[in-house]
């Protein structure tokens, strides 16, 4: 099924007919640069179809949620950040109310996959360098697909209560820490 998230018609009419027991959230604009060039289309989509999603699925009555977010929600400091943390706020709100399980789930970047800045930076590596950061003082999260996997596995198991999970551990929203690697020597729906 292809569709826009930010039409509730066509999410009302994909929940109506498949009844999902089961909802994993990853359709977002998730390049910074775009969105920082387009910040109208990462609000409308990163935001506004999250929301969208997320109240169908509690609406049909869904078991479980899972957004699945980004390390740069993290003390955003981009548009693509900030609207993934606008949306995992969205989520959290919405845990409180209804029987659908609401969970974000924080992923960095992952190794070996397609996106990632590993390969982008072995390249400039065997070119000689330099490496081009986005900040002096950048930090970038990995994690290998397995751990890609296991937070995919683990979110899904979080029951009856809003939790975050990152990293490779469930952690609730008032004890954020995540495992970082700097890379200082080596990026509306209406």
């Amino acid at each position: 099924i292809i569709g826009d998230v930010c039409h509730a018609g066509k999410m009302d009419y994909v929940f109506r007919t498949y009844r999902p027991d089961i909802v994993f959230h990853a359709a977002a604009y998730k390049h910074v640069i775009f969105v920082e060039q387009n910040p109208e289309e990462g609000v409308r989509n990163n935001i506004f179809g999250t929301r969208n999603v997320a109240q169908i699925a509690r609406q049909y009555q869904a078991e479980k949620f899972v957004l699945i977010s980004t390390d740069k929600a993290v003390q955003a400091t981009s548009v693509y950040g900030a609207t993934k943390k606008m949306a995992e706020l969205l989520v959290q709100e919405l845990a409180s109310e209804g029987p659908t399980d609401f969970v974000n789930v924080r992923f960095g970047n992952v190794l070996r996959s397609r996106g990632s800045a590993v390969p982008f930076f072995e390249q400039q590596i065997d070119n000689g360098g330099p490496l081009t950061l986005s900040h002096p003082d950048v930090e970038r999260y990995f994690m290998s697909i397995h751990e890609a996997v296991h937070h995919h596995r683990l979110g899904n198991r979080r029951a009856r209560r809003h939790a975050w999970v990152q990293r490779g551990k469930g952690v609730l929203e008032d004890h954020l820490h995540a495992a970082a690697v700097s890379t200082q020597h080596a990026a509306a729906c209406r």
